[in-house]
């Protein structure tokens, strides 16, 4: 049974910031380095990384608070549409596709733009739903959910990522509800993550290309082992990764790094939304323009968030929260936490 929510865990928030520096530097190599697929630090950065995110994301949700929904419709939906509208009108789309053409694209696939704000509230809508299940049946109707959203009749609206993505955010807040039982093993955890990733990981690729040990039984067919094997491939990556580089964050980033990257944890919506505008400018090529377009693309979002924010408005409709007092920015001086505003409205 799920507890009452404690006070947002700065701990948490700063695995977050790590982790969003891990985004941007992903997004930087995919746009500046040639044959992104086949570099290590890519694919080792993609393996896990957004996973990685819904698990942290699920820590914090809190399903069955009144008014939860809408103030995480608010908060996830909202810069969505409107990201996307002024991505429509600044990149020029609206002299080639109407809007209702750009809808129906929309609809058919959102993996475009901020696509993870839109899978991660169908993950809330339906860890909503899934809730009310655990009351009556406990942990088992949590596979329930997993199962019966696989069986949902149609992969329109996001469905079909929300059926890939929904376990880690489940994982997520089933963990964060159980933590003080779990905090025992997170070095056994770790050490058994260390073991399986690296093994994982040769077999890990985006586009589930690559040689796999287990042979092509039935081509083609459902029950294609090798399939089969890169999709275990896929997971093990997500889920070793995901604790091997919390644990990290956790072991390493202590001291004066821990409020900085805290801090950079509780801008990560905004940090997202913003980098992908920016993250095609860098110095040199290759490497040298990935880290160059790594640091542009931070600043330059850091610096967009410090002036949308002085405008309760425009932080409400492009951040989903109406926000003019720039608290969080003055976060990092702060020696131990990071003091959020509006914690109920975490992503």
């Amino acid at each position: 049974m799920k507890s009452a929510r404690e006070p947002r865990n700065t701990g948490i928030d700063m695995i977050k910031g790590g982790a969003i520096m891990l985004v941007i530097l992903g997004h930087a190599i995919q746009c500046h380095v040639d044959q992104f697929d086949n570099n290590l630090l890519f694919r080792v950065i993609y393996s896990f990384h957004m996973p990685l995110f819904m698990i942290l994301s699920g820590w914090f949700a809190a399903p069955g608070k009144p008014g939860r929904l809408q103030t995480t419709a608010i908060r996830l939906v909202l810069p969505v549409f409107a990201w996307y509208f002024i991505y429509y009108v600044a990149t020029g789309q609206f002299r080639t596709i109407s809007l209702l053409e750009l809808a129906a694209r929309w609809i058919q696939s959102p993996d475009v733009g901020l696509w993870f704000l839109w899978i991660l509230f169908l993950c809330h809508l339906w860890l909503s739903l899934v809730k009310r299940w655990v009351d009556r049946f406990g942990l088992p109707a949590y596979l329930l959910g997993i199962l019966v959203l696989w069986a949902v009749p149609f992969s329109t609206f996001g469905v079909y990522m929300a059926r890939y993505y929904f376990p880690f955010f489940a994982a997520g807040y089933v963990i964060s509800g159980n933590w003080r039982r779990l905090a025992r093993y997170s070095s056994f955890a770790a050490a058994v993550a260390a073991l399986v990733f690296p093994f994982a990981l040769q077999y890990w690729h985006r586009l589930f290309s690559g040689v796999s040990p287990v042979p092509v039984l039935v081509a083609g067919h459902p029950l294609d082992l090798s399939f089969l094997f890169f999709m275990a491939a896929r997971e093990a990556c997500a889920l070793s990764g995901s604790i091997l580089f919390a644990y990290f964050m956790t072991v390493l980033a202590g001291g004066v790094l821990r409020p900085l990257f805290a801090w950079l944890g509780a801008q990560t919506l905004e940090i997202y939304a913003i980098h992908q505008a920016v993250i095609g400018f860098s110095l040199g090529q290759g490497n040298v323009a990935a880290i160059t377009s790594l640091v542009i693309a931070t600043t330059t979002s850091l610096c967009a968030i410090w002036i949308i924010r002085r405008s309760a408005w425009a932080s409400l409709i492009l951040f989903g929260r109406r926000e003019a007092a720039l608290s969080n920015f003055r976060a990092p001086y702060l020696p131990a936490t990071v003091r959020l505003r509006n914690p109920e409205w975490a992503e």
